[in-house]
């Protein structure tokens, strides 16, 4: 039928949707740290942590309701406290 693509066609519309573009360079994702993990590293409570959140000090990265630290923030944090 007219206006309809081949079977070829197909494959490589399918070939191309499969592998991935070339302009596109892949990016790691950062690893992030929970405020468990910020508090146990750095000697503190979770809740000293919450209150240096809450008072703008250390910056996190909420993911619904989980405040998650990018280790690049907490070395901020600590190189700014000393």
């Amino acid at each position: 039928m007219p206006g309809q693509p081949t079977f070829e066609e197909l494959r490589a519309m399918v070939d191309a949707a499969k592998s991935p573009p070339e302009s596109t360079p892949a990016r790691p994702v950062p690893r992030l740290l929970t405020l468990v993990a910020v508090a146990t590293s750095l000697s503190v409570s979770p809740h000293t942590v919450r209150s240096w959140v809450r008072k703008g000090r250390l910056k996190p990265t909420r993911i619904c309701r989980r405040l998650l630290f990018d280790p690049a923030e907490v070395a901020r944090f600590v190189s700014e406290a000393k």
